[in-house]
């Protein structure tokens, strides 16, 4: 069965996972899907989107759920490539093979145990954008996975 709290225990373990790798000591700006966004955005900054997750019943008692996961890097171009770069490699190496998923939430079933790992299942992508705008000079990456979870096994 498939539990209704599943998207929520998902996105919210996923996003607790990716604010702490990647705004540690909040030195950077990370906005989440679903988050409001601030009147004025830092010019540097991720942005992080989810689709899914999609999911396959497999039997009565086991299902896949996949997420695909897209991280946005914006980066104010200077003198060098160290910068972008630098957090292009951060995402890239955010994206671990097995990332634990917890029931977080404020419902009463929300206690924060241990629910199922989600394991990478595809390459991960980058795709650079280049200086999409030249006004505010910036550079555009997005980094893409889809994770999978299996329940039931």
């Amino acid at each position: 069965m498939i539990p209704s709290d599943l998207t929520k225990w998902t996105i919210l373990s996923m996003s607790r996972y990716m604010m702490n790798f990647l705004n540690p000591s909040n030195a950077s700006f990370v906005w989440i899907q679903g988050m409001k966004r601030p009147k004025v955005e830092p010019t540097d900054r991720f942005e992080i989107k989810y689709l899914g997750p999609d999911i396959i019943l497999q039997t009565q008692d086991m299902f896949e759920a996949h997420l695909t996961i897209n991280c946005q890097i914006i980066t104010v171009q200077d003198d060098t490539l160290d910068k972008h770069l630098g957090r292009v490699g951060l995402v890239q190496s955010m994206f671990i093979t097995c990332i634990p998923i917890y029931k977080y939430g404020s419902a009463s079933g929300d206690d924060g145990s241990y629910y199922y790992p989600l394991q990478l299942m595809s390459n991960i992508q980058t795709t650079g954008f280049g200086t999409l705008d030249p006004v505010s000079n910036s550079e555009r990456t997005t980094v893409e996975v889809v994770y999978r979870m299996i329940v039931g096994e």
